[in-house]
């Protein structure tokens, strides 16, 4: 990753989201209503607007980021979307109340079951065959580009 990984950003600096470069960023919560406030707050809805995709790894859901152009790259991939979409289903059959998923101190004490490796192993493999794929169509093409997205011709 060439660019900025934070994996615990504090809320105090939660204006981070709406920096315009591309990053990584982690965040702790309290509770389902802390991470609600969270997802629901100002900076946050603006910056999803614009390119901000959150992953909420304590409710397994993922909230896409409302930017038309992402959105239809997204759209015109659909089997990772539906694999994806699969994995989820098993997440939140496999996160039971003991479930290492649920907790990073009962991950250290227990770790994960086979199926919750095989689970993540999974959707990793998905993920990076993606990105692999759209990297080499970048990189193999001189216009591989145009398959992910439009050219800006205002010159801006």
């Amino acid at each position: 990753w060439a660019s900025n990984f934070m994996p615990l950003l504090p809320g105090e600096m939660l204006d981070f989201v709406n920096s315009p470069v591309p990053f990584l960023i982690g965040m702790t919560v309290k509770d389902e209503t802390h991470s609600l406030e969270i997802e629901n707050d100002e900076r946050v809805v603006d910056a999803r607007e614009t390119g901000l995709t959150c992953i909420n790894l304590s409710t397994n859901t993922v909230r896409l980021t409302n930017e038309t152009e992402i959105v239809e790259i997204i759209q015109g991939c659909p089997t990772p979307k539906n694999q994806l979409a699969m994995f989820e289903k098993r997440l939140d059959f496999l996160r039971t109340q003991s479930s290492p998923l649920r907790s990073f101190a009962r991950f250290v004490k227990q770790g994960f079951s086979r199926s919750e490796i095989e689970t993540i192993e999974s959707i990793r493999r998905v993920i990076r065959t993606y990105l692999n794929g759209l990297a080499d169509n970048i990189a193999a093409h001189p216009y591989g580009w145009s398959q992910y997205g439009k050219k800006d011709e205002s010159g801006d």
